[in-house]
């Protein structure tokens, strides 16, 4: 295997695993998982930031690859700009929620697709 290979199988994997990470939040607290929330809460930011880098860096040393792969990866990957860029800007804390729980749907059908 060679070395950009290697690069872009564990960046898939260290992106899956931090969008893992970020999406599990919200069922964990609807389940009454309040100290397990808190402590995801905490790492939110940074699970946000090494989902976003690892798939940048998936993205870059990408090998040509079927059409639903590329457009699965793109569409989880523009969503999640989306998202943050969403979460910063947005004044209103209700409505900003809601939307950032649809985005996060969004990404998640898209980073499963892009899985399977």
């Amino acid at each position: 295997m060679s070395v950009k290979n290697a690069v872009h199988k564990t960046s898939g994997y260290a992106a899956a695993a931090a969008l893992s990470a970020l999406l599990v939040k919200y069922p964990l607290r609807k389940l009454g998982m309040h100290k397990a929330n808190a402590a995801l809460m905490q790492a939110h930011e940074a699970a946000s930031g090494a989902y976003f880098l690892a798939a940048l860096l998936h993205m870059a040393t990408s090998p040509k690859t079927s059409g639903c792969k590329a457009a699965s990866g793109a569409a989880a990957f523009a969503v999640s700009v989306v998202l943050i860029a969403d979460c910063h800007m947005a004044k209103d804390q209700t409505s900003k929620m809601q939307r950032h729980r649809i985005y996060s749907a969004a990404l998640a059908a898209a980073a499963a697709l892009h899985a399977f």
